[in-house]
This record gives structure tokens, sequence and C-alpha cells, in this order.
């Protein structure tokens, strides 16, 4: 009886310390979760909805889990990718110069569409050049927002003063900045192009588009350094070949970004001004 017991108790011990052993190497061999950290463009609940696509085609593709993450203002997006929270960051040009420089991310791709700003004003307006907004207010998106630092440079070319001769605020996001005119909240609103043809029918139809400011390299997307170079190519490809997927053609559908394309020198020279004068002591 006691050999009995003796064996079976050597065998719980093997049979346990096996078991745990697997259970120790599926963990480590299970594809680690890929996180995409999404720029606060839009609300949460948009934002999550609008890279639903993306998300499930790099799982797919990829085959390993793929979580979208953001933050509450640019500013805390910004610091988030400084302490590498995300492994492909979904950002705005002149933050992708930023995160190249100062934090050492790698080119993915962009958005091929190119970015520019609308000033849109209620459809009765008497308001029919960027000069005509003098002594108004225009509200534009986060003041780190790459359109809003380029609707600045066009009231300025218009011979306005920024907070002078013209008032600007900012709001949450895109879409609440075009609200407030919607609303009778503000007088102008600066908008991506891009995001105002998304919005809602009715939303448009009480607006129109005063101005659009020259364009710019879009959206871009960059990986954190800290990826090993084998997950970085597989990342590199499989975003390259977003655009034939099903999931790709549905999301350049509905949001009119038409499709992928590499990032040169070219682009982020274009944008660099900008992202120079987030600096401290800088000047656009």
């Amino acid at each position: 009886m006691k050999q009995l017991l003796g064996k079976f108790l050597l065998w719980s011990v093997f049979f346990f310390a096996t078991t745990d052993s697997l259970a120790a190497n599926a963990v480590r061999e299970s594809p680690a979760e890929l996180r995409i950290g999404v720029l606060p463009y839009m609300s949460t609940e948009r934002l999550m909805a609008r890279y639903t696509p993306l998300r499930i085609y790099l799982q797919r593709v990829l085959q390993r889990p793929v979580r979208l993450m953001t933050a509450p203002t640019f500013a805390s997006y910004l610091e988030r990718a400084r302490h590498y929270e995300y492994d492909l960051y979904l950002t705005a040009p002149h933050f992708a110069v930023l995160a190249e420089t100062e934090s050492q991310y790698q080119r993915v791709s962009h958005f091929q569409r190119e970015l520019d700003a609308s000033f849109v004003v209620l459809q009765d307006a008497p308001v029919r050049t960027l000069a005509d907004l003098k002594g108004k207010r225009v509200t534009t998106p986060d003041s780190l927002a790459i359109v809003t630092a380029m609707a600045e440079d066009a009231l300025r070319h218009a011979g306005l003063e920024i907070d002078k001769t013209v008032e600007v605020v900012h709001a949450p996001s895109h879409n609440a900045a075009v609200l407030a005119v919607a609303n009778g909240q503000s007088d102008a609103a600066v908008v991506s192009s891009s995001v105002f043809e998304s919005m809602s029918a009715d939303i448009r139809a009480r607006v129109r588009v005063l101005d659009r400011t020259p364009k710019v390299p879009n959206i871009m997307f960059m990986a954190s350094p800290k990826s090993v170079d084998a997950d970085y190519q597989a990342i590199k490809s499989a975003m390259e070949n977003f655009g034939e997927s099903e999931e790709g053609k549905a999301f350049f559908l509905e949001t009119g970004y038409i499709g992928m394309a590499p990032i040169s020198d070219f682009d982020m020279d274009r944008v660099r001004p900008y992202a120079n004068a987030l600096r401290p002591g800088t000047q656009r």
C-alpha cells in the first residue's frame, strides 16, 4: 500500500509539473498582441468603428491578436507614443516626423489621399472669403492637430491675426468643431476635408465650404522601434497590401482615403516645419 501511494505521489508530481511546463510553453509561444494606436481625431466610438476593418485584417494576416487603442487628447497620445505603448502608431504626419526623429519609430505607410483642411460656415453666412472672418470666432480641432496649424497659416495669409483680429478656439474633435457652427456657437469651423465628407448628410446640408488649405501628406503609420525586424517587415508588408483585401476595399470606400503608399523623405520634409513648430522655442 505504501508503495502504491508513493508511486501515485510521484506520478502526480510528474503530471502536474509536465502540465505546468506545457502551459508555460503555450504562453511563451502564443503570438503577442499587436497594439494599434489610433489618433483621437474623432470620438472613441467612431474611431473604433472606423478602424475595425483594419484590426480584423491584420489579425487575420498576421495571425496574432490585434487591439485598437487611443488616448483622450492629442497631447496624451503623443506622450503614450513616446513611452512606446503602441506597436503600430497611426498618427498625423507631423507627429510621425517627431516619432521618427525623437523616438526612432520606423516608417510603414500612409494614406494616398492628401490631407487638406476645409473652412466651413453656415449656408446663409454672409462671409465670402477668409478675410471676412475678421472679428469672428473660428473653431478648430485640437490645438496640436496639423489641420489647425494649416488653418492658422491660411488665416494669417488672409491678413488676420490669431486671437487678435480673429478668435480661434479648439474643440475635442473635427466633428465637434463643425457642430459648433451648425449649432450657432461659432462663425466658422476647420475640419479635415475627408472627415467632413464622411459626416452625416444632415450636418453637411446645414453648412458650406468657405475655403480650403493647401495639401500635405495624410495620416501615417509608424512601427515601434521595439518591434523585432521580422515583425516590422510582416506589419509593413501587410499594410502595403491592405487595399487589396476585402476589409481594405470596404475601409477605403467608406473613408475616401483611396489607398496606401510608402512614406518617402519628400513626404516627411513637406510636414517637417509643422513638426518643428511643436518643439519648444520654435515657430513655423
